[in-house]
């Protein structure tokens, strides 16, 4: 279910940043947080849309691994995938 994943998606995000212990990174995201809760939802589905199946997750599982292996070089290149996609979408709302 969409919903559950988008709150997946979110609890992600939040690991994500605590884990990455730098303060301006942190203090923006929290900054972000309610904004983000709005959109999440609705650019997963845009996503889901027009992606091939599964892709958010899969990307979501490549950084893991990725920050979980300290591979820093596949971590950013995950991640700029990422975000690159999630602004793709971002703009068409």
């Amino acid at each position: 279910d969409e919903i559950q994943k988008s709150k997946y998606d979110e609890l992600f995000h939040y690991t994500i940043n605590k884990a990455a212990k730098n303060t301006i990174i942190w203090y923006s995201y929290n900054a972000l947080t309610s904004i983000m809760e709005l959109f999440t939802l609705n650019i997963r589905r845009e996503v889901e849309k027009n992606e091939p199946e599964g892709t958010v997750d899969k990307l979501h599982d490549d950084i893991f691994e990725a920050m979980i292996n300290r591979d820093k070089e596949k971590a950013r290149t995950y991640m700029k995938y990422h975000m690159d996609m999630i602004i793709k979408y971002f703009k068409s709302f």
